[in-house]
C-alpha cells in the first residue's frame, strides 16, 4: 500500500502538475519559447511533491538539521523535476507548439 502511495505522490502527481502546466502555459504564453515553457513547468512539478515535506521539515527540525533535510528533499525535487516532469512537459510542449512559418508563403 506505501508503494502505491509513493508511487502516485511522486510520480503521477508531478506528471500531471508538468502536463498542466505545460498546457496552460502554451495557451496563455504563446510568446515565450520552447524551452523557457518546458523548464517552468518542469521546475513546478518537481516542487509540487516536495512542498509539504520541506514545511514539515521546517516547522520540526532545528538549526543545522533542517539545512541537511532541506538540501536533500531540494536535490530530491531537482531529481523528479528532470526524470520525469521534462518528458512529459516537453513532449506536451512539442504537441502543443505552432506549426513553423512557411517561408516560401510571401514569396
Amino acid at each position: 500500500m506505501v508503494l502505491i502511495v509513493v508511487l502516485i505522490f511522486f510520480v503521477l502527481v508531478p506528471a500531471a502538475a508538468a502536463a498542466a502546466l505545460a498546457y496552460g502555459l502554451a495557451r496563455l504564453q504563446p510568446g515565450w519559447s520552447l524551452r523557457r515553457r518546458t523548464v517552468v513547468a518542469m521546475l513546478a512539478s518537481g516542487l509540487v511533491p516536495i512542498a509539504l515535506p520541506i514545511f514539515g521539515v521546517l516547522t520540526n527540525s532545528p538549526g543545522s538539521e533542517a539545512i541537511a533535510a532541506m538540501l536533500a528533499l531540494l536535490v530530491a525535487g531537482l531529481v523528479v523535476a528532470i526524470v520525469i516532469g521534462l518528458p512529459v512537459a516537453l513532449a506536451l510542449g512539442r504537441r502543443l507548439a505552432p506549426p513553423p512559418a512557411d517561408v516560401s508563403a510571401f514569396d
